[in-house]
């Protein structure tokens, strides 16, 4: 199986908490390190990318979590 990566990203797809979703601590959802990313990655491929950000904040893996 051929594993070597060919050509641009297409899509980058982010999943988390606050840290992803972003909070009021930011001044626009831009400021968010998957946007930050997702426009660096357009910027140095010269190509635009879809991206998906599915952070929710206070989300937990499971009711036993200690959150």
């Amino acid at each position: 199986m051929d594993t070597e990566r060919r050509g641009p990203f297409e899509c980058l797809a982010v999943l988390g908490e606050s840290n992803v979703q972003g909070g009021g601590w930011l001044v626009s959802d831009g400021e968010r390190w998957p946007d930050v990313l997702a426009r660096l990655l357009e910027t140095a491929q010269e190509r635009p990318l879809r991206y998906v950000n599915a952070g929710i904040g206070g989300s937990v893996i499971s009711p036993r979590s200690p959150g």
